[in-house]
C-alpha cells in the first residue's frame, strides 16, 4: 500500500507541476491572463510592491531551504518521496504567486512595431522550449520525482543519476535557468507589473545557481570544477564549445 501511495503522489505532484508551469506561461502571456498587460494607474505602488515582494520571498525561501541537503537530512523522509514533496510545494507556491500577483502602475517598454514585437514573442516561446528540452537532457522523470516514485513502486533502491555532460549541458551549465530567463524577459509589453516579477525571479535564479554550484562542487568535486572552467553558466559561447569538442575536454 505504501508503494502505491508514494507512486500515486509522485504522479499527482508531476501533474501539479505541469499545471503550475502552464499557468505561469499564461500569466506571462498578457493575452490569456491580462493582469500583466495593462498598467493599473489606480493601484497603490507601495502596497502592490510589498505584496509582490512577499510572494517572491515565499517562493525563494521555499526553493532555497528545501533544496539544501541539511534540510533534506532534517526532514528524514524517504528519497522516493523527497523530490515529489519539493516540486508539489513549489507548484502550489507558483500557482499562489500567479493568482495573487498585484497589478502596478507604470510601463517600462511597449514594442508594437513589426517584426520586433513578433520576434520578442518567438524568443519567449524559445525560452519555454529550452526549459522543456533541458529537463529531458538531464532526466525529466528524476527532475520531477517520477523516477524515484517508480523505483520505490518496483521495490528497487534509488541512486541519483551520475554526473554526465551531454546535449545542452555541453554548451551551458544551466540551460533550464537560461530558458526561464528568456521566457521572463522576452515580451513586447513590459509593464512594471511584469518587470518586478521578471527582476525578482531573475535575482533568485542567480542566487539559486550560486548555491547550487556550491553543492555540486561539494558532492561531485574536481570534475565539476573542471566543467565550470570549460562551460559558460547561462549564455552559450559557440567558440568555446567547438574548442572543447576539438580538444575532447568534456566527458560524455
Amino acid at each position: 500500500m505504501k508503494r502505491w501511495a508514494i507512486f500515486l503522489f509522485s504522479l499527482i505532484s508531476y501533474a501539479m507541476t505541469g499545471a503550475a508551469l502552464v499557468t505561469l506561461g499564461l500569466f506571462l502571456d498578457h493575452h490569456f491572463l491580462p493582469i500583466m498587460a495593462n498598467p493599473d494607474i489606480s493601484a497603490s505602488l507601495l502596497e502592490s510592491l510589498a505584496i509582490n515582494l512577499c510572494l517572491l520571498a515565499l517562493f525563494g525561501i521555499q526553493h532555497s531551504v528545501m533544496a539544501r541537503q541539511r534540510f533534506k537530512d532534517w526532514m528524514g523522509v524517504s528519497p522516493a518521496i523527497e523530490r515529489s514533496l519539493f516540486v508539489a510545494l513549489s507548484a502550489l507556491i507558483v500557482l499562489l504567486v500567479c493568482l495573487q500577483w498585484q497589478p502596478m502602475p507604470g510601463q517600462v517598454w511597449l514594442v508594437e512595431a513589426q517584426p520586433w514585437s513578433t520576434l520578442l514573442i518567438v524568443l519567449s516561446l524559445c525560452g519555454w522550449a529550452l526549459v522543456l528540452a533541458a529537463s529531458f537532457t538531464l532526466s525529466h522523470a528524476e527532475l520531477f520525482g517520477l523516477r524515484q516514485g517508480w523505483l520505490q513502486f518496483q521495490g528497487k533502491p534509488y541512486h541519483p543519476t551520475p554526473f554526465v555532460i551531454r546535449g545542452l549541458y555541453r554548451m551551458m551549465r544551466h540551460p533550464l535557468m537560461s530558458g526561464f530567463l528568456l521566457a521572463f524577459w522576452s515580451t513586447p509589453n513590459m509593464t512594471v507589473t511584469h518587470f518586478v516579477f521578471a527582476l525578482g525571479m531573475s535575482a533568485y535564479i542567480f542566487i539559486g545557481v550560486y548555491y547550487e554550484e556550491k553543492e555540486l562542487l561539494k558532492h561531485i568535486g574536481p570534475d565539476y570544477a573542471t566543467y565550470r572552467k570549460q562551460v559558460p553558466m547561462l549564455i552559450p559561447a559557440p567558440w568555446r564549445f567547438v574548442q572543447n569538442a576539438k580538444n575532447k575536454l568534456l566527458p560524455s
